[in-house]
């Protein structure tokens, strides 16, 4: 009977540990998904504000073109690739930008997982 109850219970740890394990991965798969989003986010933002200060010197672009240039997303999808990296991520899938109505959202797939960012865009809102 000793045995028997001594086998449960290294079966329950064994289980325990595996559930921990997975909890562990899913979360720093989370956090690296979000630090991802969060770099990729930055890019987008800078070069919405350079769009701003360049209308300074000559006549305005749209706003949804500039920040949906293949360059400019692909400077994102390798700031998100990076973040990813160093937080023991996935490699980056995709990066969308959308910039209507108002906020810029910049969402970033990893390992079929999305992971969204947004800020406040004006310059993307219809005239």
């Amino acid at each position: 009977m000793a045995v028997l109850v001594i086998a449960l219970a290294a079966a329950a740890i064994t289980g325990l540990r595996e559930t921990q394990d997975r909890i562990f991965a899913l979360t720093a798969a989370r956090e690296a998904g979000e630090a991802a989003a969060e770099a990729a986010t930055a890019v987008i933002a800078d070069a919405y504000a350079e769009e701003i200060g360049a209308r300074v010197a000559r006549p305005s672009r749209e706003m949804s073109v500039v920040l949906g240039d293949a360059t400019t997303r692909e400077r994102a999808r390798s700031a998100a690739q990076d973040m990813s990296h160093r937080n023991g991520g996935a490699a980056v899938d995709e990066v969308t930008v959308t910039c209507h109505a108002g906020p810029v959202d910049v969402g970033v797939s990893l390992g079929g997982t999305w992971f969204r960012a947004r800020f406040a865009g004006p310059e993307c809102s219809p005239r």
